[in-house]
């Protein structure tokens, strides 16, 4: 069984581990899985009187935009569905009801135990980062509905767990040699497409796929780094 492109009448576009059922509403397409066992999280009681959580069968990894919501559903460590939804609006309210129904129309679907998001990311201008916050806004509310809790990753905690460091000096200065004459933010765009196909690269290996899309391999990412960190406590 593959991954399987799946497009809908209302601009979003699904990547789906599966096989293809009717049509479900506002356009959105689903798939068949294998059952999994009831959705449990374990639990130990720390000498503090606090419950550590030791391992979570479900983790989904989020990685929007206010273009898409890439996203990645790990089960056990092993992906269960993956897809990007493309959000659709003439302006950010119009995006953030479109993510708000979308998501809610995938909430069976992507039920988990916890909900990873990265957490503060660097972005220079303040009005895209306004905008940002009201699309994880929708989007985290509407999968907390079904009982999921939130927890917040760094970027480069997630890159560093599957040994996608920054850039060295050499590979830096290796670009610029190779292609002289452009901007620095050419070079930095250069830069930060590398370390994503780096992402896509390792994914593709760990788990035999076959993906191409940065923003999914992100989600990977983010999922996998969550589960991991979570097994181990």
């Amino acid at each position: 069984m593959c991954a399987q492109i799946l497009s809908n009448n209302v601009g979003a576009v699904l990547f789906f581990f599966g096989v293809v059922i009717p049509e479900l509403p506002f356009g959105m397409h689903g798939f068949n899985h294998i059952k999994s066992p009831q959705v449990v999280v374990k639990r130990l009681a720390h000498p503090d009187g606090h419950w550590v959580i030791l391992m979570a069968y479900r983790v989904l990894g989020i990685d929007a935009s206010t273009n898409s919501i890439a996203f990645c559903l790990l089960e056990n460590n092993v992906p269960l569905k993956w897809g990007k939804i493309n959000i659709e609006g003439s302006d950010i309210y119009e995006k953030i009801y479109d993510a708000k129904i979308k998501m809610h129309v995938m909430l069976k679907e992507l039920e988990s135990d916890y909900i990873a998001v990265e957490g503060a990311v660097l972005v220079r201008s303040p009005d895209a980062v306004i905008k940002l916050s009201y699309v994880y806004g929708v989007v985290i509310a509407e999968l907390m509905s079904t009982g999921a809790k939130v927890i917040t990753i760094s970027p480069t905690s997630w890159q560093a767990h599957i040994g996608n460091k920054n850039p060295t000096k050499d590979e830096k200065s290796a670009i610029r040699l190779a292609n002289p004459g452009y901007a620095d933010s050419w070079y930095k765009n250069q830069l930060r497409n590398m370390r994503k196909q780096r992402t896509v690269d390792y994914f593709n290996k760990k788990f035999n796929l076959n993906l191409s899309d940065y923003d999914v391999a992100d989600s990977f990412g983010i999922a996998y780094y969550a589960n991991e960190v979570l097994t181990k406590r």
